[in-house]
């Protein structure tokens, strides 16, 4: 068998194709990214994807992912994602807000109850998005995946929430986290809904590469 022409890489995957033709027609059907590697036998190294001639000027957003049978040459798994809404995502939210709230009022504890209430809150926002959904996108039809649509990792299911989950560690810092929490928890907020409303992403999402979707 003769070595292919062109190799496509991705996350540590590895995708022959077995002609410049097919290569273009995945570029085309937004099947490679802008950031994937490519390598071709010719030139003898791998080059990033937009600085490959033969394609660079090809390459749309994606719609679908290259995978399934990588022993089939070009096999493609399409995923189109229907992105959920702001006022969808805002409502979610709203209702993930609940547990927080209930949890927050540990805080009336004297001297130690802002410190358990940080913690707490910390774990949670990090961990709400645990089972790639909430119990707010759970009652909204929503869940979280990576932005290409492919299932979103542990990893980035935990990243995407860092910035909340940091305020309510930050909330835990002895007699200062009663006035440095709710300063980190309103910054955390007002960043992530104005990011939502202008680019249809929160920071956490552009940190962790994720989107939220309808559930299908």
């Amino acid at each position: 068998m003769s070595e292919p022409e062109w190799i496509v890489q991705r996350d540590g995957n590895r995708y022959p194709a077995a002609d410049v033709a097919t290569l273009q027609h995945w570029a085309t059907s937004g099947n490679i990214r802008p950031d994937d590697q490519v390598w071709s036998p010719a030139r003898g190294d791998w080059s990033t994807a937009t600085e490959v001639p033969e394609i660079a000027e090809l390459i749309v957003r994606p719609t679908a992912i290259i995978a399934g049978d990588r022993a089939a040459v070009g096999a493609v798994s399409s995923t189109q994602l229907a992105r959920a809404s702001n006022g969808a995502r805002a409502v979610a939210y709203l209702i993930d807000v609940i547990p927080a709230v209930m949890i927050a009022l540990i805080a009336l504890i004297p001297l130690i109850g802002h410190i358990i209430a940080g913690v707490l809150l910390g774990f949670y926002w990090l961990y709400r998005d645990a089972m790639r959904f909430s119990l707010g996108k759970i009652a909204l039809g929503l869940q979280v995946v990576q932005a290409d649509g492919s299932p979103a990792t542990r990893q980035s299911l935990i990243r995407r929430n860092m910035p909340l989950g940091i305020a309510g560690f930050v909330t835990a810092i002895p007699l200062l986290g009663l006035f440095l929490g709710p300063i980190t928890g309103f910054v955390a907020v007002a960043s992530a809904g104005l990011l939502l409303l202008s680019e249809g992403q929160t920071l956490g999402d552009k940190w962790a590469g994720t989107a939220v979707v309808k559930r299908g």
